[in-house]
């Protein structure tokens, strides 16, 4: 949905930092990608799913949810798990 407007999700780099980025309301994928180069990301991969279940871990290994955990991959795909893992 290039034109549509839905909740958008990045992984963008600003400098030498990884970020994750989260829309609070629905964008076009243009102004999505318009917002991140006006803040600064030289670098993102877009990601799809929009409101759905997805974490992150921080440094201190914590866990931080984002999106709605009835909507978790377990649940919803069953066998089928798509992840996006980056290590140092």
């Amino acid at each position: 949905m290039l034109h549509g407007k839905v909740e958008r999700r990045a992984i963008g780099r600003m400098g030498d930092r990884l970020y994750m980025i989260v829309t609070r309301y629905k964008e076009t994928l243009w102004d999505f990608a318009d917002a991140l180069r006006e803040y600064g990301f030289t670098d993102a991969i877009y990601i799809t799913g929009g409101a759905d279940y997805s974490f992150y871990r921080s440094k201190d290994g914590a866990r931080h949810d984002i999106g709605n955990q009835d909507e978790h991959p377990q649940k919803k795909w069953a066998d089928i798990i798509p992840w996006l893992v980056f290590r140092k």
